[in-house]
């Protein structure tokens, strides 16, 4: 007996379910999708149940891609449309600290310092902004010795940063992103007059620096928690010297500034008029 011959529980043969499956795929192609796909049902020989699977999985995807670029383009217009342009102005300070990426490599170990500044940003777009600050920086490096001594230079910089600050979060608390260029200029220092217990005879890292002039690269991750009376900014930076203190040669070939600092920032808030 061919399978159109199988009967089911019902009375029903094989070839009526399937024409039955067939004008119920057409039909709901007819509603759904004009060109939808589907699959003859086929019959499992051994308990005789048909089978069949209606392929609309794609047809259902562009729809929820749709709705959700819709949604995402009506959200981006609201936010567009509620936000206030926002200028901050504030104090911060923290700790700092520093070493220098020498070439030849020395034994040395970070040395901490403070940072005090002004921290002006300006944001004029939902969730980006520019904020550019003026601080104090104490930088150096802690050389030691095989003999367990140590040489500490103390280096003192005017430093300004001009950063694209990002922001990620709620209105009140978000967590920020601070990443751009910076500039320093030594103010004072010492010129190795602190050395303790160093045998070996004087290298360069000893000599006075060839530039008093800093420029590199910043990357900072914090959060910002806004309150009634002003926003606080806690805020992990590293940075790191693009130049040489030294200059190159066969003595010096890499002397480039390497630092982490720890700041917390006070501001206060001031909307600015919508355009």
């Amino acid at each position: 007996m061919g399978t159109s011959g199988i009967k089911y529980k019902y009375g029903l043969t094989v070839g009526q379910v399937e024409g039955a499956i067939v004008n119920l795929k057409r039909r709901i192609a007819s509603y759904v999708y004009p060109t939808y796909i589907y699959t003859l049902p086929e019959v499992d020989a051994a308990g005789g149940q048909a089978k069949y699977t209606i392929q609309n999985k794609l047809y259902r995807m562009k729809k929820v891609f749709l709705a959700l670029f819709v949604l995402l383009i009506a959200w981006q217009a609201q936010a567009q449309d509620n936000f206030v342009p926002e200028l901050s102005v504030g104090l911060k300070g923290g700790v700092n600290y520093s070493r220098f990426n020498f070439d030849p490599e020395i034994d040395q170990e970070f040395l901490q310092g403070y940072t005090a500044g002004v921290v002006l940003r300006h944001v004029a777009h939902p969730r980006v902004g520019i904020q550019v600050e003026v601080n104090y920086v104490e930088r150096g490096w802690r050389a030691l010795s095989d003999t367990g001594g140590s040489y500490t230079r103390n280096l003192n910089y005017l430093e300004l940063p001009f950063l694209t600050h990002v922001t990620i979060g709620n209105r009140n608390t978000r967590f920020i992103i601070n990443f751009g260029p910076y500039a320093s200029y030594l103010l004072s220092g010492d010129e190795g007059n602190e050395q303790q217990g160093v045998d070996e005879e004087p290298d360069f890292q000893y000599r006075s620096l060839d530039s008093e002039f800093l420029y590199g690269l910043s990357m900072g991750l914090g959060m910002v928690q806004k309150t009634s009376f002003g926003s606080f900014q806690l805020e992990g930076r590293l940075t790191h010297s693009l130049n040489n203190v030294f200059e190159r040669n066969l003595a010096a070939i890499s002397s480039k500034s390497q630092s982490i600092s720890i700041t917390l920032s006070y501001l206060r808030d001031f909307k600015l008029k919508k355009k």
